[in-house]
């Protein structure tokens, strides 16, 4: 009988070690049969003739030689490592032979590591576990490198409760008795410790919410709790970046009470460690970023930043995203590879062009919310402690990756320079002057190192809004005078090492234009929060309590520890020209919170001021009243509606006012100044948490209208002439453009049960002579960034009321198919499908999918879904045949194939596609024409088609492509006409890629007796000489399967005739009967090659 020892286990194909034993995996299943001969003829073969203690002896003698050591070293790993009964066994043989200090032992698990860890099995890896296990016991040196390695590469994969799973295992040893020990044991500068913290912290982090991962993350947490609180030391030359890992968990109990203790007594933990703003202040080890992800990330991002060129680098991008960011962790992913590309000074071959491109691309990819916020946060984490002696590499590609997002998305660019200009005074209060000159610093390190032009041309650039550029002098004060940089010179880059950096000709996806008056640049910039240090500074904030349950971590808003809103308020535009008109000139930059608040009262008072003095009489007395009563703070909700209603009340019934344009522009202004702190989204919430939205009926919405802004709506439904109150909310609009937007929500809900018309909001739009469309992509656009439920609520409405408009508007589609998500898009098309909701006219079609080229990927997918939902006719997509280019626009290209799928060809149809230019790397048209001719009617169909078209072409003398031009320059044709030569070019690519496919249609269009008839005609014609010469391959492939059609029709007649002769002669009846049958359909024996 066998020895039940030997029997295998574990992979397929009789493998102990690997999860598969074939071709593919010839390196690995050779490595695997080296120490499986070595496990044979070292342990298992004399282990069955000897005693344990001869076996003992043989085995330390035959270890003097360093290869014969390698061997048995490998044997023994082999049987550790298969068979998990003999673990403690083999592992006590391991200690005979280290007499090297287990360094054999260390190397060679290393290398299975590095080489194989992907390709062993899990049984294998709980083995590497265990062998962790006996070796701390044992005490063996450097073992925490090995460890450190596991970790990394466990940490990554598809599977993420395999990761998870293996990590656990880790973390369960070492969170044992002996473990604890060990990690209290090892070197102050071991790198096992901050890699540890941060893939057990990112674990819990990303684990979903639920019972089932409770205890997991219960024990991830406690762990990291414990090697912070008992080795905090060991954690410090992670710098700056502890304090980031350490945000990410600062609302669990364990954490808040740690933080409490960092920041107020900060003398408890003693050693090198001072105070939090020490530690903020004191950057990363360069050995420290790339312990953030796994050694196989690490290899394919440095090839990545070291091979490629900008340029060359998408598909390899791609692929990357593809792998590793498309997993249930991605979130927390994607912000460890931003901080990694941007801040690692590792390697000084990475470039910076590469370094903007795949930081950019991270950034774009991140969800609204939380996620966006914290990747925010770490990519200028470095500029919030950042000293003159640190290397400036990461915080210049900061910059860098500004500069890029400027010749690319401006919006995006706008969104990353407005959170960190928040951020400054609101990360933590006391740290305030000494972040701002951080920032400072940075400039002025790299002012000194790339010039004034980089930074002027990043923080005053024109395409921002004004309010951030003058929030960006506020902050940084310290910075010297800038030079404001044209549009003009957005394509223009920045040369850094040789590398041109930014630019307009980036191949990176688009986003609409922001409005001017839009504040609000991030979807999710307003609603999301991002872990601070002020979040637990003070035990009595309410920010900074602790949850109730002692594992919550970060993994949504809600469990998210606090931080300052980035949204900046609405209507805080300053007037640059009347300021300067009256000789107020801003002096200095006030440099703290108090300053700001002072100079913003001010100002209000100004308007208010200004406002009160444009009016007149006893509505001057009224508005003086109406503004005492909302200066008093004890004046509740009610008496300000009140006293809004009143002054409504006197212009509805004073018809002088109507004609006193000058006194209903005070009175919005003086209006718009008192209700802008009520409807700011920062404190006010215009639907109920109560409900999702499509179960808010107009019965529950109506509760929500109990605002002084309401009371304005209202008034239109109760005048008898609506002209005065419209101007006045028109100029309310010139204060806070929110006005218009809620007017929308309120003709939602009161339009269909009042007498309150639609046409009102079309007079308030179209006051200053803004037109319809546009006014209504505004407002949708700054729903869509302040409230998306709102935006979710009122989107139908827009359309079923603003039909007409709506339906031709480019801008109102590019905000709905940027800011919908599946939600808004189901119970949008649910509309549809009811038919309350047209979409698309024919006349604004065509534009409206030109506009989209120029889209992010995303949206103009959502865009074709609903030309599918809408059911578009389909000769509104002729044109696009034409005009489409398949290698710049892969979407469109892609859905217009889906179409072409669905119809049968007509003249139109064929004439459009066949009209496409001539060039040899677009297949688009190839695709087509073999859509086309999908069956064999359609087939017939289109060789008739292109046979006329080709006659009449002949008979006209439109020949070539260039006499075509020549005839459309004169006649003023713009249109793309059609040549024989793009019938014969566009045919000579179908037969050069299509043939011998399997339904053999290339060939039947070919030989179709129509085509056939008018290629000869064609051949033999003198007008048509050239194409013969130019495409002789087509001529000769029509010319071949004419041959080999004869030559089948030949053969079969031959061996019909010698099987009648056989028989008997044919009668003359039969005879003739037989001449008057005519084969109706014609038949290509392929087989007769």
């Amino acid at each position: 009988m066998s020895d039940p020892r030997t029997v295998r286990k574990g992979g397929q194909n009789g493998s102990r070690l690997l999860k598969s034993r074939d071709k593919y995996n010839s390196e690995a299943t050779l490595f695997e049969k080296h120490w499986e001969n070595h496990f044979t003829h070292f342990i298992r073969g004399p282990q069955t003739t000897m005693s344990e203690s001869q076996f003992r002896d043989r085995l330390i003698s035959s270890v003097n030689a360093q290869d014969t050591r390698e061997r048995v070293t490998q044997g023994l790993l082999y049987g550790l490592l298969s068979e998990p009964e003999n673990t403690n066994k083999y592992f006590s043989y391991l200690g005979e032979i280290a007499t090297d200090n287990w360094y054999s032992t260390l190397c060679n698990m290393n290398m299975i590591l590095f080489e194989y860890f992907t390709k062993i099995t899990d049984q294998a890896k709980n083995q590497i576990v265990q062998f962790f296990r006996l070796a701390i016991r044992a005490n063996v040196g450097k073992i925490d490198n090995v460890i450190m390695n596991f970790v990394r590469y466990g940490s990554d994969g598809s599977d993420f409760t395999s990761r998870v799973r293996l990590i656990k295992a880790v973390v369960e040893m070492l969170s044992e008795k002996e473990g604890k020990d060990w990690i209290l044991s090892l070197k102050g500068l071991s790198l096992l410790m901050p890699t540890l913290l941060n893939i057990v912290i990112r674990l819990a982090v990303d684990l979903p919410q639920g019972a089932a991962s409770e205890s997991t993350r219960s024990l991830f947490l406690s762990f990291a709790f414990f090697i912070v609180a008992r080795r905090l030391q060991c954690c410090l030359h992670m710098g700056r970046d502890l304090l980031l890992i350490l945000m990410r968990v600062s609302k669990t109990t364990q954490f808040a009470s740690l933080w409490r203790d960092l920041i107020k007594n900060p003398g408890q933990f003693g050693g090198a460690f001072k105070n939090v703003e020490d530690l903020l202040n004191r950057p990363p080890h360069n050995s420290i970023f790339p312990l953030k992800l796994s050694i196989p990330m690490q290899r394919q991002l440095e090839f990545l930043l070291i091979h490629l060129k900008h340029g060359n680098h998408e598909k390899h991008l791609e692929w990357f995203t593809e792998w590793h960011c498309r997993r249930s962790d991605s979130s927390s992913l994607r912000a460890e590879i931003i901080r990694f590309v941007l801040s690692s000074t590792h390697n000084k071959d990475f470039n910076p062009e590469m370094r903007a491109a795949v930081a950019y691309s991270m950034l774009t990819a991140c969800n609204p919310g939380v996620e966006m916020q914290w990747s925010k946060l770490v990519m200028w984490w470095d500029w919030f402690g950042f000293t003159m002696t640190e290397n400036p590499v990461g915080v210049e590609n900061t910059l860098f990756v500004l500069r890029y997002a400027i010749g690319t998305q401006p919006v995006i660019g706008q969104t990353l320079l407005e959170f960190a200009m928040k951020e400054i005074p609101k990360m933590h209060p006391p740290m305030t002057p000494s972040i701002r000159a951080s920032f400072n610093n940075v400039l002025r390190v790299i002012t000194e190192r790339h010039g004034q032009q980089l930074v002027s041309y990043v923080l005053d650039n024109s395409r921002f809004d004004m309010n951030i550029r003058e929030l960006c002098k506020m902050e940084l004060s310290g910075r010297t005078n800038n030079v404001t940089d044209r549009r003009g010179v957005a394509g223009t880059g920045v040369k850094v090492g040789g590398t041109k950096i930014g630019g307009t000709s980036q191949g990176t996806p688009n986003i609409p234009d922001k409005p001017k008056n839009v504040r609000n640049v991030s979807a999710g910039s307003g609603s999301a929060s991002v872990p601070s240090v002020t979040s637990v500074s003070s035990p009595s904030s309410p920010s900074s309590s602790p949850s109730n349950s002692s594992t919550s971590v970060t993994t949504s808003t809600s469990s998210t520890p606090s931080i300052p809103s980035t949204v900046p308020q609405r209507g805080l535009k300053r007037d640059a020209d009347k300021m300067e008109k009256n000789g107020e000139k801003k002096e200095g930059k006030k440099g703290d919170e108090k300053g700001q608040e002072i100079e913003k009262e001010v100002q209000e008072k100004k308007e208010i001021d200004e406002a009160i003095k444009g009016l007149k009489g006893e509505l001057k007395n009224i508005a003086i009243e109406v503004h005492t009563l909302f200066k008093d703070d004890k004046s509740d909700e009610e008496e300000k509606c009140g006293a809004v209603q009143k002054v409504m009340e006197f212009v509805q019934d004073n018809d002088e006012l109507h004609e006193d344009e000058s006194q209903l522009e005070s009175l919005g202004h003086l209006l718009g100044c008192l209700l802008r702190p009520l409807i700011s989204i920062e404190t006010t919430n215009f639907l109920p948490d109560t409900k999702p939205v499509h179960k808010l009926d107009n019965e529950s919405l109506a509760e929500c209208f109990n605002a002084p802004i309401h009371v304005v709506f209202r008034s239109l439904s109760l005048a008898e002439s609506r002209s005065a109150i419209e101007s006045i909310i028109s100029w309310m609009r010139e204060k806070d453009s929110s006005v218009t937007y809620l007017l929308l929500f309120f003709l939602k809900v009161y339009s269909e049960d009042s007498n309150l018309p639609v046409a009102s909001y079309e007079n308030v739009a179209t006051h200053f002579e803004s037109t319809l469309d546009s006014r209504l992509s505004e407002d949708l656009d700054l729903m869509a960034r302040d409230d998306r439920r709102l935006f979710t609520l009122c989107l139908p409405f827009v359309f079923k009321s603003f039909s007409i408009v709506a339906s031709g508007c480019i801008g109102l589609f590019r905000t709905f198919c940027h800011f919908a998500d599946n939600d808004i898009l189901c119970q949008f098309l649910g509309a549809v499908y009811r038919e309350d909701i047209v979409l698309f006219r024919k006349d604004s079609f065509n534009s409206i999918v030109q506009d989209s080229l120029e889209w992010e990927g995303v949206a103009e997918m959502m865009l074709w879904q609903l030309i599918h939902a809408d059911g578009v006719n389909a000769e509104w997509f002729y044109p696009l045949y034409t005009k489409i280019n398949s290698i710049n626009n892969s979407v469109a290209s892609a859905q217009l194939l889906i179409l072409l799928k669905r119809h049968e060809p007509n003249t139109t149809l064929v004439r459009a596609v066949m009209s496409r230019p001539l060039n040899n790397d677009d297949h688009f048209t190839t695709s087509a024409i073999k859509l086309m001719i999908e069956d064999e009617e359609c087939c017939t169909k289109t060789a008739d088609i292109l046979s006329s078209i080709i006659k009449k072409q002949m008979a006209s003398g439109e020949i070539l492509v260039s006499s075509v031009n020549s005839k459309n320059t004169k006649t003023k044709n713009s249109s793309n006409k059609l040549s024989m030569e793009h019938i014969f070019f566009h045919l000579t690519e179908l037969s050069t890629r299509c043939l011998v496919k399997e339904k053999r249609m290339t060939e039947q269009l070919l030989t179709t007796p129509s085509f056939r008839e008018t290629i000869h005609s064609t051949k033999k014609s003198e007008k048509s000489s050239i194409l013969f010469n130019k495409y002789e391959k087509l001529f000769s492939f029509v010319d071949m399967l004419d041959e080999q059609r004869n030559s089948s029709r030949s053969l079969r007649g031959n061996r019909s005739g010698s099987a009648r002769g056989t028989k008997r002669e044919a009668t003359p009846i039969e005879d003739d009967s037989k001449k008057k049958k005519k084969p109706s359909v014609y038949i290509v024996d392929s087989d007769s090659e």
